[in-house]
């Protein structure tokens, strides 16, 4: 270990020594751990067994971003428990480092969902359950090894996260999952869509799915118009601006945040994507809700198109397995084979091999990217057919009140990200790409329609 990374190292610890004994000494942390591992106000702490620990725990937990070969070797040590005090000493301690870096994180800005969530996708599901507390490193436990693992895994992700833009500065902060709002969506009306949204999900009727779709794209607009006509009598007028933090799963991050992007934008919202695995969604509180349900539908949609797909070839593929065999069998028993029959199964070889790659990472890329793209065509082009249609019964008198709106998120995206850059999709299957425009043109849209018949 370089000179460098242990002066770091024990800065570090000392920091967390002054913030144990601080917190002991206030009586925050009612278990006592901190005065456990550093003693109470006014002992002295010197090198001791749970400064090697500590150590070991450290070095474990930053192995890999020190392109260091001994993580194995270190968590060996931690499971085996060499050092006096055994598992008990090396569990207590593991759990305080726990408790301490997720509490450093958290003033970062993080929310109380967001080192969990971040955690599951760069370690590992094992690792976000010892965040998340739903899983305790227990010395006496069969999982002790796992949990060891789990619980460096999880420092080695959470000591190094930056600070977050601040959604509290936003006029309205951070709006969690299932806001509840006196003049908002409510609870009832959110089941009801969600209720709405998961018989479209199911669905298995195309076409019923697309003819619902267009004017419902067009209603999820005149949502927003009409409590933009509402704002023209408070003194808001469209200056209310919030921002959510959207985790995504992988695979395929980048596409599926595309498809967040779009939606995001045709209620009025805008989406900024990180690196760690989450898109920023800034907005009207309402329209922010209408994203994340939005957004959720067509991605069940967009994948349960590719299952159709995959199926399907895997369908073929046996198929035409069945018959090779056949013609194979027949060879060897002597048999003339026809040549019309070889060829034709030499070509259902040859569409076999394709609906292969239809299952291949680079189809289901390029599907996503193009149901992202088309699916932004299509809500573009409602959302300008119901301005006109509202303009047409309203006035005009509302377009103040959404331009000041989207000026709010722009200011407001500005202050929190700054110069965002911009980054371009490399698209490498045309049958993926086609097969994601065909999907996207028969996704239904219909979440503000559904808001509407529900109310």
């Amino acid at each position: 270990m370089g000179t460098n990374n242990k002066q770091r190292r024990r800065a570090k610890r000392a920091q967390r020594v002054r913030s144990a004994r601080s917190r002991s000494a206030t009586g925050e942390w009612s278990d006592g751990v901190g005065e456990a591992f550093f003693g109470s106000p006014g002992d002295r702490f010197g090198p001791s067994i749970e400064e090697q620990i500590a150590d070991l725990i450290d070095s474990a937990a930053h192995a890999e971003c020190e392109q260091r070969t001994d993580k194995e070797a270190l968590i060996g040590r931690l499971v085996r428990a060499e050092l006096p005090g055994g598992r008990d000493v090396v569990a207590q301690l593991l759990r305080y480092r726990l408790r301490i870096t997720i509490d450093a994180t958290m003033r970062d800005r993080w929310e109380t969902s967001d080192p969990t969530e971040v955690v599951r996708r760069k370690a590992s599901g094992g690792a976000a359950r010892v965040v998340s507390g739903s899983r305790i490193v227990d010395p006496a436990a069969e999982s002790w090894p796992t949990d060891v693992r789990a619980a460096i895994d999880a420092l080695g992700v959470l000591d190094h996260l930056p600070p977050l833009p601040d959604l509290a500065s936003l006029s309205l902060g951070s709006v969690p999952r299932r806001v509840v709002r006196e003049h908002g969506v409510g609870p009832e009306l959110l089941k009801k869509i969600r209720g709405l949204l998961a018989k479209a999900e199911s669905t298995s009727f195309a076409e019923e799915a697309d003819a619902l779709s267009a004017k419902a794209t067009e209603l999820m607009t005149r949502y927003r118009i009409d409590r933009s006509a509402l704002d023209l009598e408070s003194e808001l007028q469209g200056s209310e601006v919030a921002g959510r933090r959207i985790w995504i799963d992988e695979p395929y991050v980048v596409p599926k945040a595309m498809l967040l992007g779009v939606v995001a934008r045709a209620n009025g919202c805008e989406s900024v994507r990180s690196d760690l695995g989450h898109s920023t969604v800034v907005g009207h509180p309402d329209d922010i809700e209408m994203t994340e349900l939005l957004f959720t539908s067509l991605l069940v949609q967009a994948t349960r198109q590719m299952t159709v797909i995959g199926e399907a070839a895997r369908a073929d593929e046996r198929r035409v397995r069945d018959r090779v065999r056949t013609l194979a069998e027949s060879f060897a028993d002597g048999a003339a084979v026809d040549a019309a029959e070889a060829r034709k199964v030499i070509l259902e070889m040859t569409v076999s091999a394709a609906g292969e790659r239809r299952r291949s990472a680079g189809f289901r890329r390029s599907f996503l990217v193009a149901f992202a793209g088309r699916i932004g065509t299509r809500l573009a082009a409602a959302t300008a057919a119901a301005t006109e249609t509202a303009t047409g019964e309203l006035g005009d008198s509302f377009l103040p009140v959404l331009a000041r709106q989207q000026e709010a998120v722009d200011k407001a995206l500005a202050a929190l990200f700054g110069e965002l850059r911009y980054s371009s999709v490399n698209v490498t299957d045309g049958e993926g790409y086609a097969a994601g425009v065909a999907a996207a043109d028969l996704a239904d849209l219909g979440v503000r329609e559904k808001l509407r018949s529900a109310g």
